[in-house]
């Protein structure tokens, strides 16, 4: 049995269904389906597909969340901070709620206790970008206080044993 171009047009191109959805509906390979639409020049690009199946109508939807590197990140287009693809870091969006205005410009959001992951509002600090560098510098010399005082401890312990 062949497809004919018509009905492939109505399914594909009038209604937008995809290629499983209209191999499902007819009982027929999804291999198939994308050879005809080939043959008859209907294929659309990966990009167009895409775009035809945003949100919740997605396969791969994760309700609006999703990571990028350490962060979560939520689906917010009209929000100030948000980027082409329209997602925020979602520790700013908690802050900002949490302190009910929005983070100042040139201020970014700190993770207390180093969890990037871990959004709730105590956890988060808002402050400028130059007060981070001596938070993080902090960090790094009490760390390095803390390893020095376990060393003298050990030495300590050491001596009280000879």
């Amino acid at each position: 049995m062949i497809l004919n171009k018509e009905e492939l047009q109505e399914l594909y191109l009038a209604q937008k269904l995809s290629i499983v959805k209209i191999a499902k509906s007819k009982n027929w390979p999804r291999g198939t389906i994308q050879y005809y639409l080939e043959k008859y020049g209907l294929l659309r690009s990966r990009e167009e597909a895409f775009k035809l199946i945003r949100g919740p109508a997605n396969h791969n939807w994760k309700g609006g969340i999703r990571k990028a590197r350490k962060y979560r990140q939520v689906l917010r287009p009209g929000h100030p901070r948000a980027g082409r693809n329209r997602y925020v870091m979602e520790h700013i969006i908690v802050w900002e709620e949490a302190h009910s205005r929005p983070l100042p410009f040139g201020w970014l959001v700190h993770h207390i206790n180093d969890v990037k992951s871990d959004n709730r509002p105590e956890n988060l600090m808002g402050m400028p970008r130059k007060s981070h560098h001596y938070v993080m510098l902090l960090k790094v010399v009490q760390k390095r206080v803390r390893d020095l005082e376990k060393e003298i401890a050990s030495l300590k312990q050491q001596r009280r044993l000879l």
